[in-house]
């Protein structure tokens, strides 16, 4: 990339996927640069790239402050395949603003919304989180109900889409169906595993991690845990399997894990650095 920059230092595709690999190694000074330099070289309003650019301040110090303030600045009505939504959504959550992140679901008109790794989850599966994050199961229930009977129906439809299957694996957690869960979250890590795909492979471990962490499966949780911390690419905005000790400090999706002393021990240690060849 640093070759393809010197040769052609305004290439904003060039410039986004350099900074995008800075936090996929958790090199959080490096990607702090390389945000400034792509958004500098966008050649149009770059409104996502300037929300993805505060998730460093979240990563790095724990302060989900700029990401909130980001993304209230966005020009109302842009909301392309719901990424606003997600990324408002996941701050709230981030800050456990629980009724802010009930309404950015509310507020959007689209029936599915896109993850951050492209698959279409129903507006219920959200909702659905936000009374899980908030201890109610009542409203948990009848909310992932809805989206259970889509997400299956959908996932049929295309049996060999990893990413489905992953978060339905989820859905089945916080539904409390846990064999269901770990069958749906180890077939997605089968159909994209990280030693063919060092990216989405480490992705799709992140959202097992959670599936362990909800399932009562905490030895496996946390030796995961473990390895992704020093994994390239395990790294991702608005992501609920991303991993980053901001994320295990501050994301509802660890709760399941905070009374486990090695959990603690992972929390208090400096965040170790990232591995790669």
């Amino acid at each position: 990339m640093e070759r393809a920059l010197s040769r052609d230092p305004r290439n904003s595709n060039m410039l986004t996927a350099r900074f995008g690999t800075d936090y996929f190694l958790r090199d959080w000074a490096a990607a702090r640069r390389s945000s400034e330099v792509a958004l500098a070289g966008a050649v149009a309003p770059a409104t996502q790239l300037r929300i993805e650019k505060t998730y460093v301040d979240f990563w790095s110090a724990d302060d989900v402050g700029p990401l909130r303030e980001a993304v209230a600045a966005v020009p109302a009505g842009y909301d392309p395949d719901g990424a606003v939504t997600l990324t408002r959504w996941d701050a709230a959550l981030l800050a456990r603003d629980f009724g802010e992140a009930e309404r950015a679901v509310n507020d959007c008109a689209r029936e599915r919304i896109l993850t951050g790794h492209g698959t279409p989850v129903p507006r219920s599966y959200f909702l659905g989180c936000v009374a899980v994050a908030r201890g109610d199961p009542e409203h948990a229930r009848a909310a992932l109900d809805g989206a259970r009977a889509i997400m299956e129906a959908e996932l049929a439809t295309a049996p060999q889409e990893p990413f489905r299957h992953a978060q339905l694996g989820l859905l089945y957690a916080f539904l409390g169906r846990k064999e269901d869960a770990l069958r749906a979250g180890r077939r997605a890590v089968e159909l994209w595993p990280i030693e063919k795909d060092a990216i989405y492979g480490a992705q799709m471990l992140g959202l097992l991690a959670v599936i362990y962490a909800w399932t009562g499966e905490r030895d496996q949780a946390i030796e995961l845990l473990e390895r992704l911390l020093v994994t390239p690419g395990a790294v991702l905005p608005a992501f609920e399997g991303s991993i980053t000790l901001a994320e295990l400090r501050m994301r509802w999706q660890w709760d399941p894990l905070r009374a486990d002393p090695r959990f603690q021990k992972i929390l208090q240690s400096p965040e170790p650095r990232t591995i790669y060849k």
